[in-house]
């Protein structure tokens, strides 16, 4: 059995054994991926975000994005590769999150390669868009003039407003965002807030491949946040309500306090996904 680093030139190798949402981020700057192969036939294969890997003052993370694995003979080399690889970065600790029935095959091949496993809800929440249609907000779609498709952003004004997004928004972020090119996003269906000629505030939302439709940022620095925030959806969500079928997904990844106290706003009621947490220390 061999291990294969993946990259973006032998990625078309093996795309259609990889996840399509999970392997369009490789090529990305925090991005990694390894392919065990036994006669030249992939067995196993994860994908992993590398978090905080230039922060002088945070520990490197690694945070597993996803999985597969066939067999058990497999699963143990190709963590034991993953192992070797991160070491190359100096991570510190992995991570994982998964909903349960995902990896319930994985759970014995995790354990024997020293991860610790504990039940959690899940941060990862996806819905249909026809669930937003029931929302107070959905009862009223109008938004001010200041709230705007991002397609009419110019690329300058995009790249300023990402730096000032994150030094002012006290947020968990992805760690390339300020450099993820504006094509990342869907510039009908995501938006930002103008003020005085400068984006004071976006609300990003990435298309998978897949067709699932992914919410990468909802941050507002202006005079009203909160207020901007909601009227940014409304804008994102007249627009995704107009233009694509009611049984899309929609991902909203709960990265943060701040997400989360919003996703249990809009969806009280919302059933969480029951996950199982894998942590393991690589120092």
């Amino acid at each position: 059995m061999e291990l294969v680093y993946i990259n973006e030139e032998n990625l078309y190798l093996y795309e259609d054994y990889l996840d399509p949402d999970s392997a369009e981020n490789i090529g990305r700057e925090f991005y990694r991926c390894l392919v065990a192969c036994d006669d030249d036939e992939p067995r196993a294969a994860v994908i992993w975000e590398l978090i905080h890997l230039y922060d002088d003052h945070k520990p490197t993370e690694s945070r597993i994005d996803w999985i597969r694995i066939d067999d058990p003979e497999a699963g143990k080399y190709i963590l034991e590769g993953y192992g070797e690889r991160v070491s190359l970065d100096e991570v510190e600790t992995s991570l994982f999150e998964f909903e349960s029935d995902h990896i319930s095959d994985y759970i014995d091949v995790f354990k024997n390669a020293g991860f610790k496993l504990t039940a959690v809800d899940g941060r990862r929440m996806e819905l249909p868009l026809s669930d937003f249609r029931l929302l107070k907000i959905a009862r009223n779609l109008k938004t001010p003039a200041y709230i705007k498709s991002l397609s009419s952003i110019k690329n300058r004004t995009f790249r300023r407003g990402m730096v000032d997004c994150v030094y002012n928004v006290n947020r968990d972020f992805p760690a390339d965002i300020i450099k993820m090119p504006i094509d990342w996003y869907e510039p009908d269906l995501s938006s930002y807030e103008e003020t005085d000629a400068e984006s004071r505030g976006f609300m990003l939302i990435h298309k998978c491949v897949s067709g699932r439709l992914r919410i990468e940022l909802l941050a507002d620095w202006g005079a009203e946040p909160q207020i901007n925030m909601i009227n940014m959806i409304r804008y994102s969500l007249d627009q995704a309500l107009k233009n694509y079928p009611d049984d899309t997904g929609v991902i909203i990844v709960k990265r943060d306090i701040a997400t989360s106290k919003l996703v249990s706003y809009l969806f009280p009621n919302a059933p969480v996904k029951k996950c199982v947490k894998g942590e393991r220390s690589e120092a």
